[in-house]
């Protein structure tokens, strides 16, 4: 989600503690932040997913072939979603 109206598929290349890999159509500038919805798999059962929502803020773009590697910070999460990512960083 890129605004209150504007919503951009986005892949998510990786996930760590701290925050997140993505790939887009679009650069987004550095210091950018972006309100994600990500779908979390389920480290037991990987068809299984749960959905944080999230901010992230951009520290980072790059060209990747015809599109956009973009690293992010967490801005603001909330202590669940917070929880959730631990859980499939540390069993994922």
């Amino acid at each position: 989600m890129t605004g209150p109206q504007t919503y951009e598929e986005i892949r998510v290349l990786n996930i760590s503690i701290d925050g997140l890999g993505l790939v887009c159509e679009r650069a987004y500038p550095a210091g950018t932040v972006l309100q994600l919805a990500v779908a979390i798999p389920d480290p037991k059962d990987r068809s299984v997913f749960s959905v944080v929502i999230l901010q992230a803020k951009v520290v980072f773009h790059v060209v990747a072939n015809d599109k956009f590697r973009i690293g992010t910070r967490y801005a603001r999460i909330d202590d669940a979603a917070r929880a959730m990512i631990d859980h499939w960083v540390s069993k994922g």
